[in-house]
């Protein structure tokens, strides 16, 4: 992991659900996964103030919904 300033680091696990976050001003990546089975729910996120909402890049949540993944 060579990025800076992840808010959230999941390795190892299984059955994840994320809601309601919010990333701060000067996040890097909002969300680092590796090797999370399960990935449930990823709902009312505002990932606005992050660089790249996530690591890797297309994450096999079951549910991507009412997420603001940029500013512009």
């Amino acid at each position: 992991q060579s990025e800076t300033n992840v808010a959230v680091v999941l390795q190892h696990g299984r059955k994840v659900s994320i809601r309601n976050c919010e990333a701060e001003a000067g996040t890097g990546t909002f969300l680092s996964l590796d090797d999370v089975q399960e990935q449930n729910l990823f709902i009312n996120n505002d990932l606005a103030d992050a660089r790249k909402p996530f690591q890797p890049e297309r994450p096999e949540f079951k549910v991507l919904s009412g997420n603001v993944l940029s500013a512009k």
